[in-house]
């Protein structure tokens, strides 16, 4: 990564390379890591250089360190070495938000009411909680966005198919040896050549699930802060699994008729615990569950919806308890009735 943040600051990236380094500044090892960056680039702290910054990174921001005599063919600037890393730390960040606000220059309504944030390089199709949509990539794979879920990619394919997903979505990848299909989660990749796989990385679920329907996938996990990589092979049947507290990446066999339900609009839930339910019913249904502070959400739930309402579903959930509950527009709130 040390070369990409390089080439960022340089303004050099590719579209491609520009989403990576983007998506890993969102992140305290991405941050981190910039910072390790500048510190092995400017160790003095006060000789004064020449930096050729380039004005995507000055512009934003409306300042100069540097008198107009310092300045170089408007960009070059004799900057105080600590202060010049401060200020690319700044810039950097400033640009993370001047391009996230690109986007909604050119807002679209795409099918089944997700919405559609295109750049003149990349496009973000992002739902809504309650909203789930499919559509194609590029390349022509197919794509199965579930609620509350956004995915990332370049308007055009090159060397290397790469995706970034945030929440959930089953893939149907056409099939290109010279040209592997990748997802990012974070520091997760999921590398595929022709394949149907799901992935569920919502977050605020503790666990990142990868499922193969078919084919073969490879799911690696790189730690930015050790440079430890780990991976494994799934074949059809098997699921990762990665623990995102202990960093752990482990395999084992999926129930289809669990794991991949969401796509027959089919929701399941075995021996789920409230937090698990609260979050996926709001997530399902666009709602927001509130719950009286006097009762103890304590309960375990299995059960089965087939393109249930939101009412059928919440009065399986709370019949057992001896709870009501009350629907109020987007409010769901759950409470003891009166005896």
């Amino acid at each position: 990564m040390d070369d990409l943040i390089q080439k960022y600051i340089n303004d050099q990236c590719s579209p491609e390379e520009l989403i990576i380094v983007l998506e890993w500044l969102k992140t305290p090892e991405g941050q981190k890591a910039l910072g390790r960056k500048m510190d092995e680039t400017w160790a003095s702290e006060n000789e004064l250089e020449e930096v050729d910054l380039n004005p995507r990174l000055i512009k934003p921001l409306k300042v100069s360190y540097a008198s107009p005599q310092t300045k170089r063919k408007d960009h070059g600037a004799l900057l105080p070495k600590r202060r010049l890393r401060r200020f690319l730390m700044l810039a950097a960040t400033v640009v993370l938000c001047i391009i996230s606000s690109v986007f909604y220059l050119h807002l679209d309504s795409g099918p089944e009411n997700e919405v559609v944030f295109k750049h003149s390089s990349f496009t973000v199709k992002q739902n809504a909680p309650g909203m789930k949509s499919t559509f194609q990539l590029p390349d022509g794979s197919v794509v199965k966005l579930n609620a509350d879920s956004e995915l990332k990619y370049p308007d055009e394919f090159r060397d290397v198919r790469e995706v970034f997903l945030s929440g959930e979505a089953f893939f149907e990848v056409v099939e290109n040896p010279e040209m592997p299909f990748v997802v990012r989660i974070n520091d997760l990749s999921i590398t595929a050549l022709g394949t149907s796989f799901n992935i569920n990385a919502f977050g605020d679920m503790p666990d990142i699930g990868i499922c193969l329907a078919e084919g073969k996938v490879k799911v690696e996990h790189l730690n930015q802060a050790t440079e430890v990589s780990t991976s494994v092979m799934l074949e059809p049947g098997e699921k990762a699994v990665f623990q995102k507290r202990e960093t752990k990446l482990s395999k084992e066999f999926f129930n289809p008729d669990i794991d991949l339900a969401w796509k027959s609009k089919i929701l399941v839930f075995m021996s789920s615990d409230f937090p698990e339910i609260k979050a996926r019913v709001e997530r399902w249904y666009g709602v927001q569950i509130i719950i009286d502070e006097a009762l103890k959400a304590d309960w375990k739930f299995t059960g089965r919806f087939h393109n249930s309402s939101l009412e059928s579903v919440m009065k399986s959930l709370v019949y057992s308890r001896e709870l009501a509950f009350n629907i109020d527009k987007d409010q769901v709130k759950i409470y003891k009735p009166m005896k």
